[in-house]
This record gives C-alpha cells, structure tokens and sequence, in this order.
C-alpha cells in the first residue's frame, strides 16, 4: 500500500494507579529516523518498539512520546531495607563531628533505590504501555495509508494534464511549422535578391530542426507512463517517483528553450508548474 511520511496517532487509557498515553507522529525524511520521550524507567521498552517501527515504517522522522501520570502508587513501590541501611549507614558517617541533624525522612526515602516498584507493578505498566503502543502504531499506519492514497489520486490527477498539455502542444505543431516556413518566405522575398531553393530550404531545414520538440514530448509522455505505473506499484515509491520529476524537469526546460512562439512558450511554463505541484506531493511519499 501507498503510504504518506506524514501520520499522526494518539492512544489514551487509565486503570486507577496510571493514565498512559502512547503519541506517534512521523514528517518527511530521506530514511527511517526514531526519537522516543519517555521516563527512564519505561526504556528496557525501547528496543521492542523500535523493532516495530523498523518492521512497520520504511521512510519518515517518526516521534514516540510516552507519557505516565501516576494516579496511585501505593501498591507499586515498597521499601528497601537493605539499601535504606547503607543510605544512613553513609549519611552517618558523613554527619561524624559534624553536628548535620538528623535527616528529614522525605529526603531519605527520595534518595535513589530508597523506594522501588514492585515488579508485578512493573510488568502491568509495561503491558498498559506496549498495548497502547500498538493501538497507536495501528491507527497510525491506517493514517499513513489513507494520506498516501491522497496523494496518488493528486498526482494521477497531475499526470492526467500534463498529459492534456501534450495534446495541446503535438496539435499546435503543424500550425506552428506552416508559420514559420511562411516567415521566412517572407524575409526571402525581402532581400529582392534571387536566392538559391536549394539554400533557402536547408536554412529553413535548421531553423525547423532547432524548433523541433517532437523528441521531448515523446520523452514527457514515456515519463508519463512510468509515472502511472509507479503509482499502481504497492510498496516504498517516494524515491523512483522524485527521479520521474528530475526527468519530467528536464524535459519541460529543453521544451521551454526550443519554444518558437507564446504558444509554445506558454504550455512549457503550465507543464512546469504542473510538476512542481507534483514534485511538493511526492516529497510526502514513502
């Protein structure tokens, strides 16, 4: 399936001493790049999530944010007497002779390893965090899909009039080379001097040939059908779809500068409008 760089998820739950909160959010990047925020005592979890997301996104800067509030943690932390006994096993033998005062017990009990979860406590916040992940992760590639099927439909809809450009401009081609034949008759005519047939159509051979963008509009319409083909393709098309742009670019400037009237001139301008329009779309793409 097509996919869009671009998502955004959020999954949400609580049940009575947590409220979590698991947050995705991915932008444009040339390959896979993760960030996570989340408290130190959930990062055993990063490497399992990181995983996922390697499996589950190919391309995009993706953002996890992990959010804890404690609701009630009376039943998720005890004691621990052994490391309680060297914290003030130190803290007298600090105090020795030096008449510091007892410590106050909200100082003691924040010290570190003071307090510790139990570990059913933590297996059930890590299991609430991995769920909710997954929720997210879900409705977050759901996301990247509905985008990315946006996209093509912009993007066929783009290849759809440049292709009525080329139309426009193959159907303008004879005019313009009846034109430019009767031009130069005229400048002929002008000099009212006798000039060689066999001169004058050769001059007017090279003046046609430089004129010529029959080769670029094959060329833009060859692009045209790769395009399409790219964009019924499943999987990561974002990087062969910018390389059709570069091409499609290309062509339109040679066009452009072989333009021998406003007509011409005109529609080169039009189709590179269109493919810029194109090229900011896939810049989205996986």
């Amino acid at each position: 399936m097509r996919q869009s760089m671009t998502a955004f998820a959020r999954a949400v739950d609580e049940n009575g001493r947590w409220r979590v909160s698991v947050e995705l959010k991915s932008v444009n990047h040339r390959f896979l790049e993760v960030q996570m925020k989340m408290m130190d005592a959930l990062r055993h979890l990063e490497g399992g999530i990181r995983e996922r997301l390697q499996a589950t996104v190919q391309r995009g800067k993706v953002e996890v944010w992990i959010f804890v509030e404690t609701l009630s943690d009376a039943r998720t932390q005890r004691l621990d007497s052994a490391a309680l006994a060297q914290w003030l096993q130190a803290l007298a033998a600090a105090d020795s002779g030096n008449a510091l005062g007892q410590p106050a017990w909200g100082d003691v009990l924040a010290l570190p390893g003071v307090l510790v979860r139990e570990r059913d406590s933590e297996v059930e916040l890590d299991d609430m965090v991995m769920h909710l992940f997954e929720q997210a992760l879900g409705d977050f590639l759901a996301m990247r899909e509905r985008e990315g099927a946006a996209i093509v439909r912009v993007l066929v809809q783009r290849l759809d009039d440049i292709d009525g450009q080329l139309a426009h401009v193959h159907a303008h081609l004879p005019r313009l080379q009846e034109k430019t034949t009767a031009q130069l008759h005229e400048k002929l005519a002008a000099l009212r001097t006798e000039i060689d047939p066999a001169v004058a159509g050769q001059t007017l051979a090279a003046i046609l040939s430089k004129m010529d963008v029959q080769e670029e509009l094959d060329r833009l319409r060859f692009h045209v059908e790769e395009a399409r083909k790219t964009l019924r393709q499943d999987g990561a098309i974002g990087r062969r779809m910018d390389f059709l742009m570069q091409e499609f670019n290309r062509e339109a400037n040679t066009l452009g500068s072989k333009a021998g009237d406003n007509v011409l001139s005109q529609a080169a301008v039009d189709l590179k409008v269109l493919i810029e329009q194109m090229r900011e779309q896939v810049q989205n793409l996986v």
